[in-house]
């Protein structure tokens, strides 16, 4: 399994959960953050890097990775939601430590 397929499993994961509305109870910190915040930074840091480098990926490549970041985006609010309502545990999401281009910062 190539990298962007894992990301892309523990993203479908997390999104079952989340219609379960059992992503809190399921996954703490350590989990979000491995399987949702990490793959935003990851992307995030690769494109920030392409441009500063002036690279660019294949098409393949390049569709994937938007394809991940669209369904982060679809993902990552409601999991911040859902963890801060349930109380079970604290989320560190949004903290202002990324480049400003990071749409979730």
């Amino acid at each position: 399994m190539n990298v962007i397929e894992k990301m892309q499993h523990w993203i479908s994961r997390a999104n079952q959960l989340l219609k379960e509305h059992n992503l809190a109870e399921s996954w703490d910190q350590t989990e979000f953050d491995s399987w949702i915040q990490d793959p935003m930074d990851d992307i995030g840091y690769t494109l920030e890097l392409l441009r500063a480098m002036k690279l660019s990926l294949s098409t393949k490549a390049t569709d994937s990775l938007a394809n991940l970041e669209k369904n982060l985006r679809g993902i990552f609010p409601e999991a911040v939601r859902q963890y801060r309502e349930s109380g079970h545990y604290p989320i560190d999401a949004g903290r202002k430590v990324w480049p400003e281009s990071f749409w979730w910062r």
